[in-house]
């Protein structure tokens, strides 16, 4: 973190050419020369004291998204409850970031049994999570993430890695009701992990393979228009 607050890691450049000791140069020519819209920082790992960390791949993230010429890039930070990531990423990606903590009380092994639920009549109303009749819907974030009508909408937690974790059924399907329930426009929603069958199938079923503009390796991209205001759209197209 010292070596972050040096005057060469305030110096906006390409990363393989920054005097900063947290740049990460190792990429191929590509990495550098594209100017990334979405950059995700999953890896490497920082579950324990010898595992290598997030730290460079944050900064390098934020030194590439400064970098480009015109436009903004929506960087994502993974596992901001751990101390590195969350230092880290208000140090280099600037303060701003709101966090809220989700409790979930699902399970993976649950997921063919809340897939039923999702195809009953209840889950295909379009309408504020808060209010929906569909027990997939997420109804304890705060006011303001419901009000909100998002561009861009991440699904990357809760875990999924066991039959034993929370898995993000529920979090997929609200996600897909969060965008169709703005009045006008779209919103981008990413999945990542879609070679998990949960994340597969719940993406394709509530987030609709008719709205899939691509996919790139593990995550998955979907566009989907607002609903409000055309009370005849089907969910799915």
């Amino acid at each position: 973190m010292e070596t972050g607050q040096a005057e060469d890691c305030k110096v906006v450049s390409d990363p393989r050419f920054s005097k900063c000791q947290l740049s990460l140069k190792g990429f191929p020519s590509d990495v550098y020369d594209i100017e990334w819209d979405l950059i995700m920082v999953d890896a490497p790992t920082g579950y324990h004291d010898e595992a290598p960390g997030r730290m460079t791949a944050i900064y390098t993230a934020g030194l590439m998204a400064r970098n480009r010429e015109n436009g903004e890039t929506d960087v994502f930070v993974h596992d901001v409850d751990r101390a590195v990531e969350d230092k880290f990423s208000k140090a280099f990606l600037c303060e701003g970031l709101e966090s809220y903590h989700v409790s979930y009380d699902t399970k993976v092994h649950q997921a063919d049994g809340l897939m039923e639920t999702g195809q009953a009549e209840d889950c295909k109303v379009v309408s504020d999570p808060r209010f929906s009749k569909c027990q997939l819907s997420l109804k304890g974030f705060p006011s303001d993430v419901y009000d909100i009508e998002w561009d861009l909408i991440m699904v990357d937690e809760p875990t999924g890695y066991h039959d034993e974790a929370p898995g993000r059924m529920r979090a997929i399907y609200t996600a897909g009701l969060m965008a169709r329930n703005r009045e006008n426009g779209e919103t981008d929603v990413f999945v990542h992990d879609v070679d998990r069958v949960v994340e597969d199938k719940f993406s394709k079923a509530f987030l609709c393979e008719g709205y899939l503009t691509e996919q790139e390796g593990r995550l998955r991209h979907f566009t989907i228009p607002g609903h409000r205001t055309r009370l005849g759209r089907p969910f799915c197209p």
